[in-house]
């Protein structure tokens, strides 16, 4: 009996012995790993920080072979190298990724994502819609979004209007409540307009006019060219609707509309009705633009010491460097010969400062400039550019 029990405790201390060791060797293996895998990384960190993206590229990968688990880690790695402009590097990250067989399906979404990106940025239009359309046909709803939302960049880089509007409403259908996937639609559908002007085909400009208008009903941009086509056709009532419209949905912009609104009203022969379409409208949104405009309809029409009177009961209230410069030129025209030389300083140095002033600023990346543009030149933003406010602007 002693014999036997003495054989079952060698045989239990031998196999405790056996799990000891094991676990010991698994726990050096995992320590040559990891201290393999931190040798990898810092050395990859070390040719970055030296600018050897190449060297660190393949660092990074061969780490990626060691902890299949750093895809996320890579990816940063790879949006890094696109955002400093090294877009062949970033290609070269998302290819690695890609050639490896043990991805699971979000990651390879997310890598081809990605080299779609560096596609786009690189110029690459064509390779980039292959594998986005690739995406698009077997991803899921969020993913065909993501897709949908590289295409229509795709596409208004290579300016066609017609896809991108397309592609659009397919994401359209998938974020229906997108008020800034709506306004996109709304000007690609004005750049449709613009094309089927040029082409000449007046009533097809009419009709994706009104589209644009289908997906934001309050489009400036629209109403504005709805409000020129029906001034040229001699449709003045038409025109006064659209102007009414405009007025309503974009009061920060009302001095765009002006010189449509000013034509309507002197071919339909109401100077009056003009004056108090002005004056409302610069009451419920104060502009410099339309302050000159309403002290020059009363100069023309009461002379010029009601024009001065009104110039300077309304710059008390608000004060803008367009108007000061106004009044002054006011001010030179009644003293005709006799003009102080100090009111001409004035007026020629605040031409000067108006000179260096941007009147349009993005309100997504802040580019200015001194002209309207409906799709900004910095951040390609559509929309986002208005008149400046304040004593420098409008």
């Amino acid at each position: 009996m002693s014999d036997l029990f003495l054989l079952l405790l060698l045989v239990v201390a031998v196999g405790i012995g056996w799990l000891l060791g094991y676990q010991a060797r698994r726990e050096r293996r995992l320590s040559h790993l990891a201290a393999r895998l931190r040798r990898e990384y810092f050395l990859g960190l070390n040719h970055l920080l030296s600018e050897r993206s190449d060297e660190a590229v393949e660092t990074f990968l061969r780490a990626l072979e060691i902890d299949s688990d750093a895809v996320d880690t890579h990816l940063a790695l790879a949006e890094l190298f696109r955002r400093k402009g090294d877009v062949g590097r970033a290609v070269k990250v998302h290819q690695g990724l890609l050639d490896r067989n043990d991805l699971s399906a979000a990651h390879v979404h997310l890598v081809q994502t990605g080299l779609a990106k560096d596609y786009l940025s690189s110029g690459l239009l064509d390779r980039a819609e292959t594998l986005l359309r690739d995406i698009l046909s077997k991803g899921s709803a969020q993913q065909r979004i993501d897709a949908l939302v590289l295409l229509m960049e795709v596409y208004q880089q290579e300016r066609d209007w017609q896809n991108a509007l397309y592609v659009g409403q397919q994401r359209l259908y998938l974020q229906p409540d997108n008020p800034r996937l709506r306004s996109h639609l709304s000007h690609y559908a004005c750049e449709l307009a613009e094309q089927a002007l040029s082409g000449r085909q007046r009533q097809m400009a009419y009709d994706y006019l009104k589209q644009s208008l289908s997906f934001d009903p309050g489009c400036g941009r629209a109403l504005l060219k709805l409000t020129t086509l029906s001034i040229e056709d001699s449709q003045w009532r038409p025109a006064l609707r659209y102007l009414k419209r405009f007025q309503k949905s974009n009061p920060d912009m009302l001095s765009e509309g002006l010189a449509s609104i000013v034509e309507v009203y002197r071919a339909l022969e109401r100077p009056k009705a003009l004056v108090k379409v002005l004056v409302h409208w610069h009451s419920t949104n104060p502009s410099a633009t339309l302050l000159i405009a309403i002290a020059r309809y009363i100069k023309a029409e009461e002379g010029y010491e009601q024009a001065h009177a009104f110039m300077i009961e309304q710059l008390n209230k608000r004060m803008t460097l367009r108007g000061m410069r106004y009044l002054t030129e006011l001010e030179l025209e009644q003293q005709s010969g006799l003009q102080p030389q100090s009111t001409r300083l004035v007026a020629n140095a605040l031409q000067m400062v108006l000179d260096t002033k941007a009147f349009y600023q993005c309100g997504h990346c802040g580019f200015h400039g001194r002209q309207m543009y409906w799709q900004c030149p910095r951040c390609k933003e559509w929309g986002a550019i208005k008149p400046i406010r304040g004593i420098e602007g409008d």
